[in-house]
């Protein structure tokens, strides 16, 4: 019975754990919140860097909209990480940065 609970335990443990420790991996774009009325996607990226790989939304809003309001709208005046799911354990991060006239929307997973 002990060999069985070890090797269940391993078999539930061990996908957990490598998917906490592959950094090239990048949150679904699935994951990025619902934008609201009057936002819009001017495009999208998944750059990489020394902390890993992320995806990126650049935003603009509708005429009269400032960035400061884009992101008021989205809710992310700080970034928020939350675990994926119950078995995917892995913290993704979401923020919005401003730059310029636009917004960056990004996801990451926090390694």
């Amino acid at each position: 019975m002990i060999v069985f609970a070890g090797l269940l335990g391993a078999f539930l443990v061990l996908p957990v754990l490598a998917m906490k420790f592959d950094e090239s991996s990048v949150p679904p774009t699935s994951d990025f919140p619902a934008l609201p009325d009057g936002v819009s996607v001017e495009s999208s990226q998944t750059p990489c860097g020394s902390d890993g790989c992320y995806r990126e939304l650049w935003l603009v809003g509708s005429a009269g909209w400032s960035p400061a309001e884009v992101v008021k709208a989205l809710r992310l005046n700080r970034e928020k990480c939350e675990a994926r799911s119950l078995f995917d354990r892995r913290q993704i991060c979401t923020g919005a940065t401003v730059y310029g006239e636009k917004v960056q929307l990004y996801l990451q997973f926090d390694h």
